[in-house]
């Protein structure tokens, strides 16, 4: 038995490289996805009220704001209408995704809410949905989820 032999225990963990715990944090973390926005109160007051996010950090005011999405945070950042990437940085798709438990009622949720999609949630050939829609910047973010049979 391996254990019989009183410095086996160390090397057991050599592998850990100090870190105190068996699984290892990525390299690469993904930290926060940013999102560009002139007007920044009207954007702080879409993610925090009409989606719900949780605040981590920062105020109406700006110009940043943090908040929870459960991995990643999703970073509210103000850039100015006259900055020179303004408009290659607000108004696009934001490529980002948002998995969410039931999609069919999220989306008539969100559009009673006056939230502006795209389209109707779309069948995906994995089986679950995808709907597309706009912050007040225009920013195009998606929510994927299980769609009502």
């Amino acid at each position: 038995m391996p254990h019989d032999h009183p410095h086996d225990h160390d090397h057991d963990h050599d592998y850990d490289h100090g870190h105190g715990h068996h699984h290892h944090e990525p390299k690469f973390k993904l930290q926060a996805v940013r999102i560009y926005v002139g007007d920044f109160a009207g954007a702080f007051e879409f993610y925090a009220k009409t989606l719900g996010l949780h605040l981590v950090e920062g105020t109406p005011a700006g110009p940043y704001a943090f908040f929870d999405t459960g991995g990643a945070q999703l970073a509210l950042e103000r850039i100015a209408p006259q900055h020179p990437a303004y408009n290659e940085l607000v108004g696009r798709f934001a490529a980002v995704s948002f998995k969410v438990a039931d999609l069919s009622a999220l989306y008539e949720e969100l559009i009673a809410k006056g939230v502006e999609f795209m389209a109707p949630p779309q069948k995906q050939p994995w089986g679950g949905g995808i709907a597309h829609f706009r912050d007040p910047a225009g920013n195009i973010l998606s929510l994927v989820g299980k769609l009502a049979a």
